[in-house]
């Protein structure tokens, strides 16, 4: 399997989650400008809501990584370098 092998599985993976992943997304950007409109909830900014999701998705994806793959082998950020 060659890179482009390799993008292409992923791509494909990733094409029939994304459906589901652009609704899950919208209900956290949802949640997130609820919270906003509530006193009790304190203040979320957009800058939160981008933490909470890189630190979820890192707490999900960190134990599917490979056992013995190199430091950096995988790397979760948001736009900007969040993460």
């Amino acid at each position: 399997m060659d890179a482009g092998d390799c993008r292409a599985a992923v791509t494909g993976i990733l094409g029939s989650a994304s459906h589901e992943t652009s609704a899950r997304l919208e209900r956290f950007w949802a949640a997130a400008r609820g919270a906003r409109r509530s006193a009790a909830a304190g203040r979320v900014t957009r800058d939160d809501l981008e933490a909470a999701v890189v630190d979820a998705v890192t707490e999900w994806i960190t134990p599917l990584i490979p056992a013995g793959a190199p430091e950096g082998f995988c790397r979760v950020e948001a736009p900007g370098g969040c993460g």
